[in-house]
């Protein structure tokens, strides 16, 4: 799988867990779905940018034991950065926690996806 496939990849799965999660705190409300969007797409972007190029870095590797355990660094980092109590940035109007937690999800799916794409056989 290539880096733009990983990132298209990890976008379109965050905006549509993002949506999930929008829909299920404020009960539908579009209005409200909407602003999820508009404060949480840029910093979402920023951290799929960093995992594709991370994930093209590391399809370098010739074991494919490391390149699983790799993978999966950038979702257990945002993992830790979820449970963690991060203060509200001014800046977006809003709590990380949401953004790691988007990410997490993601970006593990995405990261298990990309091994699975390199572990079959090619013909």
């Amino acid at each position: 799988m290539k880096g733009k496939i990983v990132f298209f990849t990890g976008f379109i799965l965050s905006v549509v867990i993002t949506f999930i999660f929008a829909y299920q705190f404020e009960q539908g409300d579009i209005n409200a779905i909407s602003m999820y969007y508009v404060v949480f797409l840029i910093p979402i972007l920023i951290s799929v940018i960093p995992n594709s190029l991370y994930i093209y870095a590391i399809s370098k590797i010739e074991n494919k034991k490391t390149k699983l355990i790799l993978s999966q660094i950038p979702a257990i980092i945002l993992v830790i950065l979820s449970l963690i109590k991060i203060p509200r940035v001014p800046q977006i109007d809003g709590s990380l926690n949401f953004v790691a937690v988007v990410g997490a999800i993601a970006l593990g799916i995405t990261n298990i996806l990309w091994f699975f794409k390199i572990l079959k056989p090619k013909h």
